[in-house]
């Protein structure tokens, strides 16, 4: 039904994916994304994305719909089968052109910032580059509603992720949010990013989220404020 190295397209109003198939020991497959960003998973609160390792929310087993006819498959998530005891199946729904609001409605191209070679020079040589007032206040304001409407929802902002570590839960959480991606990509930033990586960047680029909490006063002097407790010495 579906052989190890065939692409799979997943497509929505906004975004058409290709993920390449593998087949595992014991028979289940990781869709991988090729441009590395990671695998598709359905996440324990069933959210789903492209940042799963190879564990099972990262692991499908391929099935026949049902009522479908002998080229339609399902594909049954084993991390919420074995660990919940749920048949969790990917879904689809055909949406027409004209009711897909994302499709309608494109973000414009930001204006475009192009960097002298002094600072390229100075990027190569420090290993970073200082502009200030790139990304818009209104970009910048957006982002930190949508991280802070997150954290006020108390414990339920948080959930585990695949290592069981505490992480931010909903869309902010899935690196797939709207309004940080937004960041790079409503602002001149990305233009300026491929510039100093001599190429396009990839669409799967995720907006991951490191809160840094302040730390008590009797640490700052000796860490820092953006160090761990773990990497503190007396």
């Amino acid at each position: 039904m579906l052989a190890s190295g065939s692409l799979v397209r997943l497509s929505s109003c906004a975004v058409v994916t290709v993920l390449r198939a593998e087949l595992l020991p014991g028979g289940s497959f990781i869709l991988a994304d090729p441009h590395g960003a990671g695998n598709l998973r359905v996440r324990p609160n069933g959210a789903i994305d492209t940042q799963g390792g190879r564990g099972g929310w990262a692991r499908f087993w391929v099935d026949r719909e049902p009522d479908g006819d002998e080229n339609s498959i399902r594909l049954l998530n084993v991390g919420h089968h074995e660990q919940r005891g749920n048949d969790v199946f990917l879904a689809a729904s055909i949406v027409p052109a004209d009711q897909c609001p994302a499709a309608s409605a494109p973000v414009p191209e930001p204006p475009a910032v192009l960097l002298s070679d002094e600072e390229k020079a100075a990027f190569v040589r420090h290993g970073y580059l200082v502009l200030r007032g790139v990304v818009g206040r209104e970009l910048v304001d957006a982002a930190l509603r949508a991280i802070n409407n997150q954290l006020g929802q108390g414990s339920a902002a948080w959930e585990p992720d695949e290592d069981g570590k505490e992480k931010l839960a909903g869309e902010v959480g899935s690196k797939r949010s709207s309004a940080i991606l937004n960041l790079l990509h409503a602002s001149p930033a990305r233009g300026i990013a491929e510039q100093l990586l001599d190429g396009q960047l990839s669409q799967q680029v995720g907006g991951q989220i490191a809160l840094r909490f302040p730390l008590p006063e009797d640490k700052i002097g000796r860490c820092g404020l953006l160090l761990p407790d773990s990497s503190c010495s007396p």
